[in-house]
């Protein structure tokens, strides 16, 4: 039996429900920040979690920067031992 290709209309369809679902789970993440917020607020925890958070951006902005740090002057990070390039890309062509 021969597969049948979508028609314009169907796919149309498909991105439409996509588009309708990603609307629904936005509609819920929102209302989950919310309804946290409100928690963190209820119990006097805003300034606690907002120090973590400044901790958690910091952290991360370090290991960003080491990343940076790790790469080859051509802009590729440092071979690893398990890469596959590493021996063969020393090796001049014949």
């Amino acid at each position: 039996m021969k597969k049948k290709k979508p028609t314009v209309k169907q796919i149309g369809e498909f991105t439409l429900s996509i588009y309708e679902k990603v609307r629904q789970l936005e509609t819920v993440a929102i209302g989950n920040s919310q309804a946290f917020l409100q928690y963190l607020e209820m119990n006097g925890e805003i300034d606690k979690f907002n120090e973590y958070l400044k901790q958690k951006i910091a952290k991360s902005k370090e290991e960003s920067l080491d990343e940076e740090k790790t790469k080859h002057k051509t802009g590729k990070k440092k071979p690893t031992k398990r890469s596959r390039t590493t021996k063969r890309s020393s090796k001049a062509s014949s």
